[in-house]
């Protein structure tokens, strides 16, 4: 499970957000060419999508956050269309309703592989000067 809540009770509260981005390590964007993320919320019956036909979309949950499960899907000129694996190996991540998550995703070299990690931002308190 990733988790970076750094938030207040003084956050703007407007759900949680999830965005792809794809590493330029190994030239990923050359050897992924499609996927598919499904993201969906345990204990709700949320679920949300984002897929590269739309990849730079943000996946925008309605009003609230929680611990959310993540599939990835994902295929390229010598990936078959797959399911990846997460490199931390937990697909779970917590993200509050002020929170967003990136999940990165990162071709093998000659993308005959790839995986993907996650990394959650949320934003500090404010500080009185």
């Amino acid at each position: 499970m990733v988790n970076h809540d750094q938030s207040s009770a003084a956050a703007p509260v407007n759900g949680a957000r999830f965005v792809v981005y794809l590493s330029p390590t190994y030239d990923t964007e050359r050897w992924i060419t499609k996927w598919a993320l499904t993201v969906k919320h345990e204990g709700a019956s949320w679920q949300g999508n984002l897929t590269s036909d739309a990849p730079t979309a943000t996946l925008q949950v309605p009003g609230f956050g929680g611990m959310f499960n993540v599939t990835l899907w994902a295929s390229g000129p010598n990936l078959a269309w797959q399911e990846l694996m997460p490199q931390s190996g937990d697909s779970g991540v917590e993200c509050n309703s002020a929170c967003q998550t990136m999940v990165g995703i990162l071709a093998s070299p000659m993308g005959y592989g790839a995986s993907y990690w996650m990394d959650t931002i949320c934003p500090l308190p404010i500080q009185p000067t």
